[in-house]
């Protein structure tokens, strides 16, 4: 049986493993559009707290892990669309494309961090966190910003920002709710949750929402709200995620959000492509 799976992180990976324990005869293709393989994404607190020494340090398998176990790995490698009638994938590489076959599918492509549909928010130094790239950018600002606005004061946002007050730098959390972590915490944690923010150079505003970007010299110089304007040299958009699934349009069904449907088993409106993960 030969299987291509589509994204190496968490249900990429499990995935791959599952099929191995079951069947270790198996031939699988992985494909990651990225550089490397299966980062994972919830350690990247601890990159930017220093307790990470490097990004390579938050990946739960890699090339050499993966070939090592008789997999097929292909990094750099985006696959682009599939015909299931067929059976087959085309894969987009550095040096061209190509299609591969495949007699079980596996679609784990994973989400994308919700744009901010606002003026300025292409400025320099304007991030967001999802993933290893922005990973990157986000800790090596940290030694050069003076003054951080997050938008979003929900996990991602809250992390990120507490990164960067322990670092000793100005830092501000706006969101349009009126406390932070919401959707998680009762209003008698995230009280307490505050005042400690505060204690620690880290302010919340809430029930705000952002307008626009102010710029300078192409840089983000400010964050404009309906209420109020803070200065900033650093921005991180922590708004939430959206479906990584727009290049999957007519190819199965999916609602208006972009979440594939799938059945009891995980399999889409197509016989043998299979979904699962963010």
């Amino acid at each position: 049986m030969k299987y291509a799976i589509v994204g190496t992180s968490h249900a990429g990976y499990e995935a791959a493993q599952t099929i191995l324990e079951a069947q270790p005869d198996a031939e699988i293709n992985l494909y990651e559009a990225g550089s490397t393989a299966s980062f994972l994404s919830c350690g990247i607190q601890s990159y930017l707290e220093g307790e990470s020494e490097s990004l390579d340090d938050l990946h739960y398998a890699n090339e050499t892990s993966y070939k090592e176990q008789g997999i097929n790995i292909m990094v750099n490698t985006e696959v682009v669309s599939f015909d299931g009638d067929a059976k087959t994938v085309t894969v987009k590489t550095p040096e061209g494309e190509r299609t591969d076959d495949y007699d079980k599918l596996i679609l784990s492509p994973g989400a994308i961090p919700t744009p901010l549909p606002v003026d300025g928010v292409d400025a320099e130094n304007v991030f967001y966190l999802r993933g290893r790239d922005w990973a990157q950018k986000v800790h090596d600002r940290m030694k050069d910003a003076k003054k951080v606005v997050v938008v979003g004061g929900g996990y991602i946002g809250i992390e990120a920002a507490e990164a960067y007050a322990l670092a000793g730098i100005d830092t501000t959390v706006i969101d349009f709710q009126d406390r932070i972590l919401p959707t998680y915490l009762d209003e008698e944690f995230t009280d307490i949750l505050t005042k400690n923010a505060e204690s620690h150079g880290l302010t919340f505003h809430g029930g705000e929402g952002v307008q626009s970007f102010e710029t300078k010299d192409g840089k983000v110089s400010a964050v404009v709200t309906d209420k109020n304007t803070y200065e900033a040299d650093t921005v991180i958009v922590s708004i939430g995620i959206k479906p990584n699934t727009k290049w999957l349009e007519g190819l199965v069904d999916m609602d208006q959000k972009g979440f594939i449907e799938v059945n009891e088993k995980h399999e889409t409106s197509v016989k043998d492509v299979y979904a699962a993960g963010d």
